[in-house]
């Protein structure tokens, strides 16, 4: 399966793709959330999921869920993040096929939501 990683920590960058694509995965990883945009403007159907950092320095997690819902991009998209506050994760788990996932996590934890993200 195609994921497209959005995270700007290159260790989490590493650690996640890594962990993604040990599990039989293809990883594409990018540093900020425009190119991240321009990733699935170019090519809506070929991730079946996003996994990307609340905080980037170029756009906020919110904001590129909330582009991807209003340009009726269904894809998957797990948010994760070391601050989710309950407003931020209401928010975010009000769109279809989006979950939360706060830092630090287990890579149980992180499979078991991308299983859910593509089960609903």
């Amino acid at each position: 399966m195609q994921i497209l990683l959005i995270e700007d920590e290159a260790n989490i960058q590493m650690v996640v793709g890594d962990y993604l694509s040990l599990k039989g995965n293809e990883v594409t990883v990018v540093t900020s959330g425009q190119e991240g945009w321009r990733c699935l403007q170019a090519d809506p159907t070929r991730f079946a999921a996003v996994i990307t950092d609340l905080h980037l320095p170029d756009l906020r997690g919110t904001l590129l869920v909330k582009q991807m819902r209003d340009l009726a991009h269904e894809t998957p998209v797990l948010v994760i993040g070391g601050d989710l506050d309950p407003e931020t994760v209401a928010e975010l788990e009000g769109y279809e096929r989006c979950m939360t996932l706060p830092k630090p996590f287990k890579f149980g934890e992180l499979e078991a939501k991308l299983t859910a993200l593509l089960m609903e």
